[in-house]
């Protein structure tokens, strides 16, 4: 009989059992595995069949990695439960944004964790846009060095992305390899924003008067594959 999936397990954590230890993302720096957890990062070598565990402490407290984000000059961002780290992969250093103490949402996300990460461009200005989930969308301006969240009042998010109610939490921002930027939503569908840099972003919900709407409009995950196609899986169903 053909075995197609080997299980691997985790090395043990002190203060944190393997069967406890939640895994979130993965990465693949300079041909290693990185393993983003509860915990902190597994690292697995190449040709290596060794996990090495490597916590990502800040101020004492030891994060949980959400989300990798290797930039297009080379820089590595870690989404975490605290916030939107730099980081040094040499020293595994971990170092805020500029200006992030002086943001409501991002100085320490509350009770959730960065889900995702792209760059994108607001207004002109390059940006590093993030889901923390719970709090809508905020992006960092990396020109102006400062987090635009829910709560500033001048670019307020909601609005100026036109994400519709206050129920229609943002799970995920993802970017294709055409550039285009999508979202998937809690209420409101599959979202895509204009490539133009129009701010609003466009949803397409459930219609059951339209031959090929998506099934629902909770969407939880979006990935495009090797040929171009988007795939979604909402509450009810898996589409491309």
């Amino acid at each position: 009989m053909l075995q197609q999936f080997e299980q691997t397990f985790l090395p043990p954590v002190k203060g944190a059992g393997s069967a406890n230890i939640t895994i979130y993302d993965f990465y693949e720096h300079d041909g290693d595995l990185w393993i983003g957890t509860s915990a902190g990062i597994f690292k697995r070598s190449a040709g290596s069949d060794v996990f090495n565990f490597q916590p990502v402490i800040y101020k004492g407290s030891r994060l949980r990695v959400t989300r990798f984000f290797e930039d297009v000059d080379g820089s590595l961002f870690l989404g975490t439960d605290y916030s939107l780290f730099r980081c040094d992969p040499g020293t595994m250093q971990v170092s805020l944004l500029p200006n992030t103490e002086q943001d409501r949402v991002m100085n320490k996300i509350i009770e959730s964790r960065v889900t995702s990460i792209v760059r994108d461009t607001v207004d002109g200005h390059p940006v590093l846009m993030v889901s923390p989930y719970g709090h809508f969308l905020a992006y960092y301006d990396l020109q102006e060095q400062r987090w635009i969240s829910r709560h500033d009042t001048v670019k307020n998010v909601i609005s100026h992305f036109k994400l519709g109610d206050n129920n229609n939490l943002i799970r995920k921002v993802y970017k294709t390899r055409d550039g285009q930027l999508w979202m998937s939503s809690v209420t409101q569908g599959l979202g895509i924003r204009p490539k133009n840099g129009e701010a609003a972003i466009r949803f397409f919900y459930n219609d059951p008067a339209v031959t090929g709407s998506i099934s629902n409009n909770n969407v939880y995950d979006i990935l495009e594959d090797g040929t171009g196609n988007l795939w979604v899986s909402t509450y009810a169903d898996c589409h491309y």
